[in-house]
């Protein structure tokens, strides 16, 4: 028996459709982790001790009898690092007395007979890369994680790249809060030729209202003559291949989907054989698939929307290049959007992919651009329109803005229709979307495209922002973290320093770099919190609440319980009153029950638990 082992049951069950005289099993994603409840590291040495993920050890259990079974087993896990390190644990875990890893880098036929001809060993580098990430990120969020929520207040969690890029939401969110809009002045003249309306407007802004008042009468005043004419023609370049980021900006900005939704769709689209692995910051494909765009674009529309020369792109700063862009994994008309089974939002990402994959080697689109320089006295205003010659690879990318604007020749005479003074305020920075926000943080190089939708996800989860009419806004308790990781541990948050890290996991993964000297330079600047979270001191925040609860409700508190965090804790646990949703909620129910709702019980949040873990059980 044969046995291939992947992570997901889609993938497995398509494979098998795919390839006859093999088993293929899934191991549901990873099979191990660090423990929830502890360490899980000694710090001495950094040795990790993983241990079976809740509800794996049956799967386990039953991927080493089917291993015994197997004269041959093949791990094809994602080909990234995690996958790669996935594929280690499946060894450590099931002992295979002959194994190879393969990679499928698309779900189709042809690609994993390729794969399976060429595998390989498992290649530790690119898993102890891995291991030093995760290393990393326990010992930031095993040391500053309860620091921070003992120091603030609450349960608070830092992150290696999370909290860099929570450092740019608030930035931004403080920028806004501190600008200053001003006041100036724009003028436009709206003109009338060949039944076509346009409009020229002054070359400059003006500050004061006196000066933009004195310009407008003398445009008002004076004869309007076409001063200069200048039009060219422009190409203009189809834009790069998908890379998970800019498929995860474009998702967000024209079809409203969020980085994390389009993640699981480029899943499921990857597992069921649509498109190329999607975790990737490669723009490159290869010249077989080139190949077969040419072709398919030359009959599907002509040899003169074909680029003559094959268009390269050039790799981006930060990429590993490790795959393919995200492409469809089949070019042929039958794979077209149109003619394929996907519905809805798995359609709508498929599309993007398919028409970007296309556009890439098709010829440039060709605008011709005008701008006119008009004269009144010796004030210039400027026209500007365009209009498309030739939409080379916009053919496929139909909604295209044209500004249309009429031929002006030199030293004509407008005909002005209106001349309008414009007040208008100079406008703070956009807030961050979750498509500017990828865009920075891949700009920055903080993370890896297999990141950029967990951050999101993390800061939302964890209450730190807020999205509202798509955009970012910190919460008080996020705005709260940052001040306290500035003032306390900078390096944390500078981009600079995330950057950096993320380059030395690449030179790790080259071999170039000792994986757990990686993670020793981070330990060595967090070897003082240890004494600092044993400290019991208890937050200011707990002190106020405390002092605030003890007023309410005239209860004594003395410096004895005020100067120890525990006993603190203990004090205000018993002490606090209930939340409004718990009293509403006891209110309901008891009138639910037609019996009395003691006030008092209305006034302590234990004893109203209490009530209410007794009486839901009579409704029950």
């Amino acid at each position: 028996m044969k046995l291939i082992i992947v992570e997901s049951p889609s993938k497995a069950k398509t494979i098998s459709k795919l390839i006859k005289g093999y088993l293929i099993k899934a191991t549901l994603g990873h099979i191990v982790d660090l423990p929830e409840n502890k360490m899980g590291v000694d710090l001495k040495n950094f040795e990790m001790f993983f241990v079976p993920i809740k509800g794996k050890d049956k799967i386990i259990k039953e991927l080493k009898k089917f291993v015994n079974k197997s004269e041959i087993v093949y791990i094809s896990t994602d080909p990234d690092r995690e996958g790669e390190a996935i594929a280690y644990h499946i060894v450590e875990r099931t002992k295979p007395k002959n194994y190879k890893r393969i990679e499928v880098h698309a779900i189709i036929k042809e690609e994993i007979k390729k794969a399976l001809l060429s595998p390989r060993d498992i290649d530790y580098n690119r898993v102890y890369s891995q291991f030093s990430r995760r290393l990393i990120d326990r010992i930031v969020g095993y040391f500053l994680s309860p620091l921070a929520s003992k120091t603030i207040g609450g349960r608070l969690s830092v992150g290696r790249v999370q909290s860099p890029a929570l450092r740019l939401i608030v930035e931004r969110e403080r920028e806004i809060r501190n600008f200053k809009p001003q006041t100036y002045y724009q003028i436009q003249v709206v003109y009338k030729k060949d039944n076509l309306t346009f409009i020229a407007k002054l070359n400059r802004n003006i500050k004061e209202r006196e000066e933009a008042e004195k310009i407008l009468k003398e445009i008002r005043e004076n004869e309007h003559i076409v001063y200069k004419v200048i039009e060219i023609e422009q190409k203009e370049s189809p834009p790069e291949p998908y890379r998970t980021a800019t498929l995860q900006q474009d998702a967000s900005k024209i079809l409203g989907i969020s980085p994390e939704e389009t993640m699981n769709i480029a899943q499921f689209l990857y597992e069921n054989g649509y498109i190329t692995y999607h975790r990737t910051d490669s723009v490159k494909i290869n010249e077989e698939i080139i190949s077969k765009i040419r072709g398919y674009i030359k009959n599907k529309f002509g040899e003169d929307y074909l680029v003559k020369k094959i268009r390269i792109f050039r790799k981006k700063k930060f990429a590993q290049e490790a795959h393919e862009a995200i492409r469809p994994s089949i070019i042929n008309p039958s794979r077209e959007p149109k003619n394929i089974n996907l519905t809805g939002k798995a359609k709508e990402i498929y599309e993007l992919i398919w028409n970007r994959t296309i556009a890439s080697q098709m010829e440039s689109a060709l605008w011709k651009k005008m701008r006119y320089i008009i004269k009144a006295g010796k004030n210039e205003l400027i026209a500007e329109g365009k209009f498309l010659l030739f939409e080379g690879w916009r053919k496929i990318y139909p909604e295209i803005e044209m500004e249309i604007i009429p031929k002006l020749n030199e030293n004509e005479k407008l005909n002005k229709i209106e001349v309008e003074l414009l007040e208008k305020q100079t406008q703070p920075p956009p807030r961050w979307t979750e498509s500017s926000l990828i865009k920075m943080l891949e700009k920055l190089g903080i993370g890896r495209p297999s990141t950029y939708a967990q951050i999101i996800k993390t800061l939302k989860k964890r209450n730190y922002v807020k999205v509202k009419n798509g955009v970012f806004y910190p919460t008080e308790i996020g705005e709260k973290l940052i001040d306290w990781l500035s003032k306390e541990y900078p390096w944390v948050i500078d981009y600079k320093f995330t950057a950096d890290m993320e380059g030395k996991l690449d030179l790790v993964e080259q071999g170039k770099l000792n994986w757990k000297d990686v993670a020793y330079e981070i330990y060595q600047k967090l070897k003082d919190v240890e004494n600092k979270i044993r400290d019991n001191t208890p937050t200011e925040k707990q002190i106020e609440f405390a002092q605030k609860l003890a007023k309410e409700l005239n209860l004594d508190l003395s410096e004895d319980i005020k100067n120890d965090r525990r006993k603190l804790s203990k004090w205000i646990d018993k002490n606090k009153p209930p939340t409004e949703k718990q009293i509403e909620f006891a209110k309901k129910l008891a009138k639910k029950l037609n019996i009395d709702l003691d006030e008092e019980l209305l006034k302590n949040q234990k004893k109203l638990e209490k009530w209410l873990k007794k009486h839901i059980k009579l409704i029950k």
